[in-house]
């Protein structure tokens, strides 16, 4: 702590206690929670209180409006002694930026000694797992000391802005023109229930990507890496799946699988088949594939296997999944990707006449829903007698940017593609 803090405190309190302007002046660089003392803490934001209704908020004020908790701050005589001080107003913001930062390093002091007794508590917990939680806390405090953009520069930067690249075309048209593209920094959830087509939805969105030359990571949290790229062959060669699955290929599918092959090795494509990933591991893929290329999308399959940061990890299952929703959307922000979760909605689904999907079906969290830029809910009929298994109907659920239709897809499980269906709105 410098030494010229508390003195510094005292003539904040003095400096708003006399001057309107003053408070107006520190407001934007400090809060009570900033002051060592938190008797001088608790004056501040009495006063800050005050202001915001348009009431007075000098020492006599200040101690009508706190009331019972008046003693604490030594009542009306610590204040007139503190209001009577010698001061400038107009140092008021210079003593409040002492004060903020004496604040700051005593957060940052108590973050590390929280991650040190983490560290040293043998849990379970990963190295990489504590990374995570010390760049959270850390981050949380650097974006609470952002200072705002100038209103002038900020129009103009929004200006500029008109000009710069929307999101990255999804594979099917009409989704594109709904959303606008894959938009770098946006957080996608895609919610089926079991058999649906979640898998295939999710191979055909990160072969598109790769197929328009920018990098697509596919992090398979349920298949093998091997399976993923029998699922790939299928899908290019256009060789039926289940003879892939029973080893029952022809000569002809042989040579389809091997030109599909020959594709798929030229192409970007990154499959990442970890089990149980957490999403500090997931962060740090990003950034190393970052390092080699652009990466144009990343593809979650799916977010209730992902293993839930540190500090959830001993919490019930909603807290955990609402806290790896909000991980991915700081993920695709941080790292300027388009982020595409897969989802598992809840089983209570089958249980209405026509099945079809509602936001509160997502399984264990409202985090996914509020978190999420978009959230595309997929249904299809598993047999014939409850509808046409070949057409997957999308419903964009929540759209930031745009419109909510449902989309409806030509769905081809044997080859594991989804393919668009004419526009029909």
């Amino acid at each position: 702590m410098s030494e010229h803090v508390p003195e510094a405190e005292r003539q904040i309190i003095a400096a708003i206690l006399n001057s309107p302007a003053a408070l107006d002046d520190v407001a934007g660089v400090i809060n009570g929670g900033d002051f060592l003392d938190a008797r001088l803490g608790l004056v501040f934001d009495t006063a800050l209180a005050l202001a915001s209704s348009s009431r007075p908020h000098d020492a006599t004020s200040v101690l009508a409006s706190l009331g019972d908790h008046a003693p604490r701050v030594g009542g009306l005589k610590t204040l007139m002694e503190i209001s009577g001080s010698l001061v400038t107003a107009a140092n008021a913001e210079y003593h409040a930026r002492l004060v903020r930062e004496d604040s700051l390093r005593r957060q940052v002091r108590q973050v590390a000694t929280e991650l040190v007794a983490h560290a040293e508590h043998h849990d379970g917990t990963t190295a990489l797992d504590l990374l995570n939680v010390a760049r959270s806390r850390l981050d949380s405090l650097a974006s609470e000391d952002v200072q705002d953009v100038p209103p002038e520069a900020a129009v103009w930067h929004a200006v500029d802005a008109l000009d710069a690249p929307r999101g990255l075309a999804t594979p099917w048209p009409e989704l594109t023109r709904a959303l606008g593209g894959w938009r770098p920094g946006a957080l996608y959830v895609i919610g089926a229930r079991t058999s649906v087509g979640k898998s295939v939805v999710a191979l055909n969105a990160a072969l598109d990507m790769a197929r328009r030359g920018k990098r697509a990571l596919l992090f398979s949290l349920e298949m093998s890496r091997d399976e993923v790229y029998h699922r790939l062959f299928s899908n290019i060669g256009r060789v039926d799946g289940m003879r892939i699955i029973r080893n029952e290929l022809t000569r002809e599918n042989r040579d389809a699988i091997h030109k599909a092959a020959e594709q798929l090795a030229q192409l970007p494509i990154v499959i990442d088949d970890r089990a149980n990933l957490s999403p500090a591991q997931i962060r740090a893929r990003i950034k190393s594939e970052q390092r080699k290329g652009e990466v144009g999308l990343v593809v979650v399959d799916y977010l209730g296997k992902v293993k839930p940061p540190a500090d959830v990890s001993k919490q019930d299952r909603r807290v955990q999944v609402d806290a790896l929703a909000w991980a991915h959307k700081e993920m695709a922000r941080e790292l300027n990707v388009p982020v595409i979760a897969m989802s598992q909605l809840n089983r209570g689904i089958e249980s209405r006449a026509d099945k079809m999907p509602m936001l509160s079906d997502l399984r264990e969290s409202g985090g996914q829903e509020q978190d999420a830029d978009v959230v595309i809910l997929l249904h299809r009929a598993l047999t014939e007698h409850q509808g046409d298994p070949s057409t997957l109907h999308a419903w964009v659920a929540k759209n930031r940017h745009g419109i909510q239709p449902t989309l409806q897809l030509n769905f081809l499980g044997h080859y594991s593609a989804a393919e668009s269906y004419p526009s029909n709105f």
